[in-house]
């Protein structure tokens, strides 16, 4: 059977009892994998990009006429971008769980689609905030994306969102004791990701750049939590990273 007509075919045949999840697993490694998926890598890249630019544009729509809405209105506009990715996450979990171009593209919407709600709200309502604030709270909101419907470009931008509250957090404290231990916790949570697409798919170029970010991410928040009598623990923190 072809490759793309035998990935359509798993979730029926999971449920028949026909392959297991194991079997499934490899079986999507396999063809994810494998040459000739030239067109497959394409239409991922278009799915993710499609994602962002359909994203960036309804906030760019919203921002232009945002002064003549009243709060009502700004409000369901708010979470109107949200409530659309929601679906899309909801119809790619369901119908095409297989196709890698849905999953990253839903889960990369619905990504900028939360941030794009809190800021608006914040500004609806004058909550304030600090900009590490906002990004602690765009993390925490959207760690689920990288599990479901699981996507690889989420889970990089939600290392890098991590990286830069901690750097925040560290600049606005250097003088102080305070130091940025929510970014462990909040990094802990992505290694289940990283357990499972690196036994799915280890061999792929996604799965080598979400590595890369991720010992980028690490490299960068080791030296945040050094002061004049420990640099050598962050000097050795980064060398595991960068190994």
């Amino acid at each position: 059977m072809h490759g793309p007509r035998l990935l359509d075919a798993l979730p029926e045949l999971e449920r028949d009892g026909l392959v297991s999840p194991e079997q499934a697993e490899r079986i999507r490694a396999r063809y994810a994998a494998a040459p000739g998926t030239g067109g497959n890598r394409l239409m991922l890249l278009f799915s993710v990009l499609g994602g962002l630019l359909i994203g960036l544009g309804i906030i760019l729509v919203v921002a232009n006429n945002w002064d003549d809405l009243g709060r009502p209105a700004r409000t369901a506009l708010a979470f109107l971008p949200m409530a659309v990715g929601q679906g899309l996450v909801l119809f790619t979990v369901l119908k095409r769980a297989a196709h890698r171009g849905w999953c990253e593209g839903s889960a990369v919407f619905l990504l900028l689609a939360v941030g794009a709600c809190i800021a608006m709200m914040s500004q609806i309502y004058h909550t304030g905030g600090t900009l590490e604030e906002f990004l602690l709270l765009w993390s925490v909101l959207t760690v689920g994306l990288l599990y479901v419907p699981g996507s690889l470009l989420a889970g990089m931008l939600y290392l890098g969102m991590i990286t830069w509250y901690a750097g925040l957090v560290r600049m606005e404290n250097w003088s102080s004791t305070a130091l940025p231990w929510l970014y462990w916790p909040l990094l802990a949570a992505a290694f289940p990701l990283i357990v499972r697409e690196g036994k799915a798919r280890g061999k792929t170029i996604g799965f080598h750049w979400l590595m890369l970010v991720l010992a980028s991410s690490i490299g960068v928040a080791s030296q945040l939590f050094w002061r004049n009598d420990h640099f050598e623990i962050a000097l050795g923190i980064a060398g595991l990273a960068a190994a």
